[in-house]
């Protein structure tokens, strides 16, 4: 049996998949083709900011967080030391 645990960190592995880096510009970006759901979280993310690699970065470090949980180092090379989780939000507290 499944768990909410096991499908919200089967969904962050698949999320992650969608952030690709383009080498010409050394950026991370969505992916083509990427589907609606994870464009969602991205413009989620990003607030009513413009689109720029820092919040990427965050989003990708958060995904991986709650795929392997915390204490894992992150794509970016920061170490999470904690994770808390609401409706809607990820907290994170880097070492």
């Amino acid at each position: 049996m499944t768990t909410q645990r096991d499908r919200v960190q089967q969904l962050a592995a698949e999320a992650n998949t969608y952030l690709k880096r383009d080498t010409a510009r050394d950026i991370l970006l969505p992916a083509d083709g990427a589907p609606d759901w994870f464009t969602d979280l991205c413009r989620h993310a990003h607030g009513d900011m413009m689109p720029d690699d820092w919040r990427y970065e965050f989003l990708q470090d958060a995904l991986v967080v709650v795929q392997f949980g915390p204490g894992r180092p992150t794509i970016s090379g920061t170490r999470i030391s904690n994770c808390t989780t609401t409706p809607g939000a990820v907290n994170l507290t880097a070492d």
